[in-house]
């Protein structure tokens, strides 16, 4: 292991730079860099060492690298919440939805192979793959619209099942999605078991 924790903090140390719309934070440490390195509380870190071994870290604190250049990807502990919309237009059933998808990392072999990391620093932005989660979300909602008879539960369920098979094979395979809320909406009555519960 390329690391280990320190019971101190350090004076100097690199740490994640998240906002709202970040997803993911990715830095190469250096050897310019300071040799400490923060997991906030929040966080978890998945450190590749230069020799090609990895190691996730849960545990908040500040760590000591041995020996550099090493890898940082940095995830928020709680899901990012990505607000999807699509209107009834796009849909041909004349039928309306939004979503809020959460994404959480399920595989970070995946993470660190389909996306581009070999900058030294960079971020994976919600607004970077909210494209991909919508096409994908309005191809499962038209399949699924077919089966009018579900209930809304039923109807969810499906979804994020359906949702969680077709990330699979895209650059978010290493990631997997939790529907939080699932709305529809047309000018017209919606059917009454989509009504909420």
């Amino acid at each position: 292991m390329c690391y280990r924790r320190e019971s101190a903090p350090p004076k100097k140390y690199v740490a994640s730079k998240f906002d709202k719309d970040t997803l993911i934070y990715i830095k190469t440490v250096s050897k310019r860099d300071p040799d400490h390195f923060q997991v906030g509380p929040d966080e978890v870190a998945y450190i590749i060492c230069h020799d090609g071994t990895s190691q996730l870290e849960y545990e908040g604190g500040f760590y000591r690298l041995v020996s550099k250049p090493s890898r940082i990807i940095w995830v928020k502990k709680v899901p990012r919440e990505l607000k999807i919309g699509v209107p009834k237009e796009a849909t041909g059933v004349n039928i309306g939805f939004h979503a809020r998808v959460r994404l959480y990392p399920i595989d970070w072999d995946l993470i660190y192979r389909l996306f581009d990391v070999n900058k030294e620093e960079d971020t994976i932005k919600l607004t970077d793959i909210q494209d991909i989660i919508r096409d994908l979300a309005r191809e499962i909602f038209i399949k699924l619209s077919k089966e009018m008879d579900l209930s809304s539960q039923e109807f969810k369920k499906r979804f994020n099942e359906e949702l969680n098979r077709a990330l699979a094979s895209t650059k978010l395979a290493g990631f997997g999605a939790v529907i939080s809320y699932l709305g529809l909406s047309t000018m017209c009555k919606l059917p009454e078991a989509f009504e909420e519960e």
